[in-house]
């Protein structure tokens, strides 16, 4: 019974564990199952991406995305096309940064 309890804690905070900073963002991909982590991200101010299904609630969704919450290949087009922009924008900030020195 412990071992289980266990098992399940590494599975849960296992993406945490190595976290110095508070994330910029948050990405959720099922509004439903999320839930308690949306919250969290609303009470302390980090904005939320989410992916939402027609009955998901995008109320605390800071930016809903329409589709197929449930669909391993959408889901999987919309993480793709994030972590695109993400590193496009992390590139933008290195070279403006880069810019701001000369």
């Amino acid at each position: 019974k412990n071992r289980l309890k266990i098992s399940r804690l590494i599975r849960k905070y296992q993406g945490v564990q190595d976290m110095d900073d508070l994330p910029d963002i948050v990405i959720a991909v099922d509004e439903m199952k999320e839930k308690n982590a949306i919250n969290e991200c609303t009470r302390i101010g980090i904005p939320v991406i989410g992916l939402i299904d027609s009955n998901n609630d995008p109320t605390f969704i800071d930016l809903p995305i329409p589709g197929n919450a449930s669909g391993s290949r959408a889901i999987d087009l919309v993480l793709s096309k994030l972590t695109e922009a993400i590193l496009k924008g992390q590139e933008l900030r290195a070279l403006t940064a880069e810019g701001d020195r000369d």
